[in-house]
């Protein structure tokens, strides 16, 4: 390896600049990471006196000087201080290869950067910036390349343009500035379109921080009502009205929306949707009480079967146009089933629920009816005593003392003595057994009281 790049340095030192840049470029074809070519490279596309020749000036390269100078940098900070010795045999006139390279390193990254700074090329601090990260003057040309990319795009009003910039700049100063022209750019091309809602909703979803960002909404909302009103529908007023509350076009539609929403509720013929239709518009006029009647009306439908169910709509519903009728028919129900249940309970439980029924007097009636009947069969005074308790309002009654009379007529026969007898007579003073009492009297041989 010695030997193949001793020529070309030689060449090199001579002004053979063209037999020197040969000699490398073959030794670099089979050993890319060569120190010593790299550097004869580095040294060659850096040097200014190329320029004067014709046939060399386009290799006039310090971007291209700085990769092979960074190259053989890279090499012989890999080689170990025996290595070095070695290495420093081969080219006499570089006695410390180290030294050479890393002050040639020095002084072509300077050059580069001087020159990149003069020239104010974007293409260069590009390349720079992409390929030497770890270079002193990273910061210095990456500010440069920054202000000259956003130079180059900032009038443009080309959204990719702009774009491209923000995504490969992050850091810039100008960022904001871009941000700004890029969202402008993006509401000057929408606006000079069709404005189309997909180009709209497409602007309020990539720049949901524009300046803009109002005015494409009412742009959206202008753009939706027209499709609402095109279309006439109730889905497309509901979608209308879900989505854009706020749209200053929504109290436009806000009548013929109600209108719809009440037909589409009509269309259902559920509680549920009359239900939804009065959450949504509870102050509709006319519409809210037609919703309130309709639902009601099958309210009552569905709760009109029991009892039960009818006391129920006459809880939820206390305003309902139905509501005194299902308090009549649930009254109407409840005595038919005491009725059909015909006994004392079930009559007591009508007439403490339903004080203000229309067959209150009739449930009193029958309800006293069957309580006589059974009094007429207790056996004694005591039990017949003891049963009427619970109806005292009964005792007086003429059925009622008929039925005391027959009883203590059975008890005072059963017992046959003379004082029960005279009981009898003090208690039924005008009962038609008084005669038949007297001669019973008269066999006991007691005195008949008067």
């Amino acid at each position: 390896m010695g030997q193949s790049v001793k020529g070309p340095f030689s060449k090199y030192e001579k002004g053979d600049y063209e037999s020197a840049e040969e000699g490398f470029r073959n030794v670099l074809c089979d050993y890319p990471d060569d120190v010593f070519a790299n550097l004869g490279m580095g040294l060659l596309c850096s040097n200014n006196s190329i320029l004067l020749i014709p046939t060399l000036k386009d290799k006039y390269d310090l971007l291209q000087a700085f990769r092979h100078i960074r190259k053989s940098k890279k090499g012989v900070d890999r080689k170990t201080d025996a290595e070095l010795v070695e290495m420093n045999k081969t080219i006499k006139t570089i006695p410390d290869v180290k030294d050479k390279v890393y002050k040639e390193f020095d002084k072509i990254e300077v050059k580069l950067h001087d020159q990149i700074m003069s020239r104010m090329n974007l293409d260069s601090a590009n390349v720079f910036v992409n390929e030497f990260p770890y270079s002193k003057y990273y910061t210095q040309v990456l500010q440069v390349r920054n202000n000259l990319y956003f130079n180059k795009v900032k009038g443009s009003e080309d959204v990719k343009a702009l774009n491209d910039f923000i995504e490969r700049c992050p850091g810039a100063d100008s960022i904001p500035a871009a941000i700004y022209l890029r969202n402008l750019a993006a509401y000057n091309a929408l606006m000079n379109e069709t404005r189309s809602l997909d180009a709209v909703y497409d602007y309020l979803n990539r720049y949901p921080n524009s300046k803009q960002y109002p005015l494409v909404i009412g742009l959206r909302d202008n753009l939706e009502f027209e499709e609402a009103q095109k279309a006439g529908t109730y889905d497309a007023y509901f979608f209308f009205f879900e989505n854009f509350p706020k749209a200053s076009q929504a109290p436009l539609l806000r009548n013929k929306y109600i209108e719809l929403s009440y037909q589409e509720a009509r269309r259902q013929n559920t509680i549920s949707s009359y239900t939804e239709f009065l959450d949504r518009f509870p102050l509709a006029k006319s519409y809210a009480q037609s919703a309130r009647n309709d639902r009601d009306s099958l309210c009552f439908q569905l709760f009109s079967g029991t009892v039960d169910s009818l006391n129920k709509f006459i809880t939820f519903f206390p305003f309902s146009q139905f509501y005194d009728v299902a308090i009549r028919l649930r009254d109407k129900k409840a005595f038919e089933k005491a009725k059909q249940d015909n006994e004392i309970k079930s009559w007591e439980q009508f007439i403490y629920n339903y004080p203000a029924a229309q067959e209150i007097n009739l449930a009193l009636a029958v309800r006293d009816s069957i309580v006589l009947d059974q009094v007429k069969f207790r056996s004694s005074e005591k039990e017949f005593s003891d049963f009427l308790a619970d109806y005292p309002y009964l005792i007086n009654q003429p059925k009622t003392m008929e039925y005391l009379e027959a009883v203590l007529y059975r008890e005072a026969k059963k017992l046959d003595e003379y004082e029960f007898y005279q009981q009898f007579l003090d208690r039924c003073p005008r009962s038609t057994h008084i005669k038949e009492i007297q001669d019973l009297m008269r066999k006991k041989e007691k005195p008949v009281t008067k």
